[in-house]
């Protein structure tokens, strides 16, 4: 639900205690303040589509500890800008991404570019991707309601094609996504 610049998550969750968020990111760039109502819900999943992606909102409320429970989960992501502290656990396995402050818990992207900190936390909560097309979902914002099958967070939508380093030479190396290992002149 949006009120003014704010985007309310009001989390309705299902019988296996899972919220739902399904938003774009016009949706997300569209507020610039979060707040959260977990309402019960022992894990949130936000799927945020989009290529482009722009984390540059404020958190409200009680969000110190979001990472035990919440997952952002942008599975079309290509970019990743992260200008703001974020709250939350952040899946983003084929985006390169730069963070320009902290994330609170831990973040998968394809590669990085580091200008902030990682307050790496412990996700504490559980989910089980559905096994049939129905799944619960949260209703609110642009949120879909009942029936929209949802992806397993992080789900590879596209093969990820990881360089390989040859000769030893390991200048420019980077550790990416899933432990995987590139090198920048390889991409």
């Amino acid at each position: 639900m949006k009120q003014g610049n704010r985007g309310i998550f009001n989390a309705t969750p299902g019988a296996d205690g899972t919220a739902v968020f399904n938003i774009t990111s016009a949706d997300l760039n569209s507020i610039g303040e979060i707040q959260f109502a977990k309402n019960g819900a022992e894990t949130v999943i936000v799927n945020v589509s989009g290529s482009d992606i722009l984390l540059n909102d404020d958190f409200l409320g009680n969000s110190a500890k979001l990472g035990e429970s919440v997952i952002w989960n942008f599975p079309d992501a290509e970019k990743l800008s992260a200008t703001t502290a974020w709250r939350g656990s952040v899946l983003a396995p084929n985006a390169a991404a730069t963070t320009g402050n902290f994330i609170e818990d831990s973040a998968v992207f394809s590669s990085l570019t580091q200008r902030g900190e990682f307050h790496l936390g412990t996700f504490n909560s559980s989910y089980q991707p559905p096994s049939s097309s129905s799944s619960s979902s949260s209703s609110g914002g642009s949120s879909s309601s009942g029936g929209t099958e949802v992806p397993a967070p992080g789900i590879l939508r596209r093969p990820v094609q990881p360089a390989v380093v040859r000769g030893g030479d390991t200048a420019g190396v980077e550790l990416g996504a899933h432990g995987v290992i590139s090198k920048a002149s390889e991409r």
